[in-house]
């Protein structure tokens, strides 16, 4: 190899390895500990609408407990009032189907803040899906497939 080759060799390598250190981080090839869930907004209880508001989460498979995933699901109103509604966990995977509910309320005069609820599932291992929907009308019943969270459960 002469100088020059080596200079361009050497040149390239280190631009590749200088890209590398500014790309973000990516999740295991296995599967992804951590699923973020898409925000689904709702009324309240009884189709309510001073209770309306947003429910997110997500969706967490330990390494130390494989086949089983956790969900927190956190319930915030719009107006910042207390309310609280049943969330349903539509689930399946490889070991378990089926529907779990929690009852969320949310934090009185602290809109964006709410108390998180967390379910454990105990689905198997592979690959696995859920939709959350609630007691009142809500998004997910107008576009369920843009609302179905698909993961990996180790």
């Amino acid at each position: 190899m002469t100088g020059r080759q080596f200079r361009r060799t050497f040149a390239v390598g280190g631009m590749s390895l200088a890209l590398l250190a500014v790309l973000p981080g990516t999740a295991s090839a296995h599967h992804q500990e951590f699923v973020p869930l898409p925000t689904t907004y709702s009324l309240g209880r009884d189709h309510s609408v001073p209770c309306s508001g947003q429910l997110t989460g997500h969706v967490f498979g330990p390494h130390h407990r494989p086949g089983t995933i956790l969900i927190d699901l956190s319930w915030s109103t719009f107006l910042g009032g207390s309310c609280t509604i049943t969330a349903f966990v539509n689930h399946w995977g490889s070991k378990r189907n089926g529907v779990r509910a929690l009852e969320l309320t949310s934090a009185p005069g602290e809109p964006g803040h709410a108390p998180s609820g967390q379910i454990s599932i105990d689905i198997g291992s592979g690959d696995a899906g859920m939709t959350v929907t609630t007691d009142g009308l809500n998004t997910t019943y107008l576009d369920p497939a843009r609302f179905t969270t698909r993961f990996t459960v180790p």
